[in-house]
C-alpha cells in the first residue's frame, strides 16, 4: 500500500512485523496487524471489488492469521466498513487541515482548496478513496449506506460555510446533494480507470460542480478558473 508508515516508539504499523522475540507490547502487535488489516481491505477493494472480497485475499496480503482476523472483525463487510470509516478520517483531516489553512480566504477559496486537498489524497491512496465512492454497492446494503452517509457528512460542511458567507444561496438539498455526488463520481471515473494523473486535471472542474449551487453558474465558474493562491 502507498499509506505513509505510522511509526510510533519504533512500531511501523502499516508493515509487518519482525518474527521472533521482539519486546513490542501485545496492544502495539494488535494495532499493528488491525491496521494492516485495513490497508489490505481496501487494496482488495479497489482491484476486485466487493463482490471479490474474500477473507483469505485480505488475510493473505495483511499477513495475518485468519484467527486475528474474526478476533478484530465479524466478517468481510465489518473490516471493510471499518477500513472506509478510516478513509473518511483521513479524508476528513486532510480537508479540514487545507480549509484552516486557507483561513485569510473567503469561503469559495475555502472550498477550492478543500477540493485541492480531497484530490491530493485521492491521488495519494487511491484504494482507500475508491472505499469513499461505495454507495452504488447493492451487493451490501451496510456499506452502501456508509457511502451515502460520507456524501451527506460532505454536503453538511457545505451547508454550515455558506450559511456563513453572504453572497451565497441556499439551494434546495437535492441540489446540494446532486453537485457532491457529480463531482465525486467524475473523481471515482479516474480511480476505476486507474488515471490516477488526471485527477488534479478535474480541479476547476470540480470546484465549479461544487459551487454552483451556491454561487451560480458565472461565479462558481469565475472562482474556479482563478489561479490556486491568487
Amino acid at each position: 500500500m502507498n499509506r505513509e508508515p505510522v511509526v510510533l516508539d519504533g512500531v511501523d504499523y502499516g508493515r509487518r512485523l519482525p518474527p521472533g522475540r521482539h519486546g513490542i507490547p501485545p496492544e502495539r502487535i494488535l494495532a499493528n496487524q488491525r491496521q494492516r488489516l485495513l490497508s489490505a481491505a481496501a487494496a482488495v477493494f479497489a482491484e476486485r471489488g466487493y463482490a471479490g472480497l474474500a477473507v483469505a485475499r485480505v488475510i493473505e496480503r495483511a499477513g495475518v492469521s485468519r484467527a486475528t482476523f474474526y478476533n478484530m472483525f465479524d466478517d468481510k463487510c465489518d473490516c471493510v466498513l471499518a477500513a472506509q470509516r478510516q478513509a473518511y478520517r483521513d479524508l476528513e483531516r486532510a480537508i479540514g487541515a487545507a480549509y484552516a489553512s486557507a483561513s485569510g480566504q473567503d469561503w469559495p477559496a475555502r472550498v477550492a482548496s478543500a477540493v485541492e486537498a480531497a484530490l491530493a489524497f485521492a491521488s495519494k491512496f487511491p484504494a482507500e478513496a475508491r472505499l469513499l465512492l461505495a454507495s452504488g454497492v447493492a451487493s451490501e446494503p451496510r456499506l452502501a449506506r456508509e457511502g451515502v452517509a460520507v456524501h451527506e457528512r460532505i454536503v453538511e460542511r457545505l451547508q454550515a460555510g455558506a450559511s456563513r458567507y453572504g453572497g451565497a444561496h441556499s439551494p434546495g438539498a437535492v441540489s446540494e446533494q446532486a453537485a457532491v455526488r457529480a463531482a465525486m463520481s467524475i473523481a471515482g471515473s479516474c480511480l476505476v480507470a486507474e488515471e490516477v494523473d488526471a485527477l488534479f486535471g478535474l480541479r476547476a472542474d470540480l470546484v465549479q460542480i461544487i459551487l454552483t449551487p451556491y454561487l451560480g453558474g458565472d461565479e462558481a465558474r469565475r472562482i474556479a478558473r482563478e489561479r490556486p493562491g491568487a
